[in-house]
């Protein structure tokens, strides 16, 4: 049986999740957050000028990101053959990488498979469900018996 997660429509309003893009509703979204919050880590991909970025239709950019190597590995081809996956620390990434995303405007995309094809979320949207994830789930606690959470901030199915 699954769980949601719900929070009183002005605490959503005051954290500005609202309105929640479609894609965090989707079980590719919520195996990313399962998966980051098990492992750990997040996996981003690095060129020998540091991390990269693309760019979204409306000119913004957005940070690609991956629960596993593999996965950001097989992202890297075409004009991202040489980049290599680099693994960035749980902590790491919501204490420092996602408030400063946040407040330069940049979005995630998460697991994306092709570079044409980018679910853009914003920074503090999935800094949400990652730390509720965390709360709820810490360490080995991800198998619970009751069933999934949605991690839904408006609670809606």
């Amino acid at each position: 049986m699954a769980h949601t997660l719900k929070l009183p429509p002005a605490l959503v309003q005051i954290l500005g999740l609202q309105p929640t893009p479609a894609v965090v509703d989707t079980p590719h979204y919520q195996g990313f957050v399962q998966e980051v919050v098990q492992t750990m880590q997040v996996w981003g991909l690095l060129d020998a000028g540091g991390w990269i970025s693309l760019t979204l239709e409306d000119g913004e950019s957005c940070l690609p990101v991956w629960s596993q190597p593999h996965d950001a590995r097989a992202f890297a081809c075409g004009a991202w053959a040489t980049c290599q996956p680099g693994p960035i620390d749980l902590s790491d990434f919501l204490d420092h990488w996602l408030p400063a995303m946040d407040s330069l405007g940049v979005q995630v995309s998460v697991q994306p498979e092709e570079a044409n094809r980018l679910l853009p979320v914003p920074a503090r949207v999935l800094a949400w469900h990652l730390q509720v994830r965390c709360v709820h789930f810490p360490a080995n606690g991800l198998d619970d018996a009751s069933g999934p959470v949605t991690l839904s901030p408006t609670g809606e199915p």
